[in-house]
């Protein structure tokens, strides 16, 4: 599954599938160019956080800086329950969705918590 992500191309739309027994599913993802990208829509793990921004690298090892304000939308899951930013903690996964702004910061306009999932590398083989 990983081989095939890797050779998507730009402007393509992909998906990716997790395993029934893995609390975890990618939804669509964009793939622009990089100095061209104006927006993002991820999964990854919060892997630092400020007082209004985190860290976050994403399933392809990418790390990402995004910053947060008042208009972000943060959510829980399927549930749907509304939480603040001092309720992320470093390394919750996450489904990010955001803009490059004028200031040239990646704004997250959604941040949804997803559970905790198994890492790629200890995933069960179909």
């Amino acid at each position: 599954m990983w081989k095939l992500l890797s050779k998507a191309l730009i402007g393509m739309t992909v998906a990716a599938f997790g395993f029934a027994n893995i609390a975890f599913a990618a939804g669509p993802a964009s793939v622009a160019q990089e100095g061209n990208r104006t927006h993002y829509k991820g999964n990854g793990q919060i892997t630092g956080k400020g007082e209004d921004d985190f860290d976050f690298l994403n399933l392809r090892g990418k790390s990402w800086e995004f910053y947060v304000d008042t208009n972000t939308v943060i959510t829980r899951g399927r549930t749907g329950e509304t939480l603040s930013f001092s309720d992320l903690t470093v390394g919750m996964y996450a489904h990010v969705v955001a803009e490059k702004r004028d200031d040239g910061k990646w704004w997250a306009t959604e941040i949804r918590v997803l559970p905790k999932r198994i890492k790629p590398s200890t995933a069960p083989t179909p």
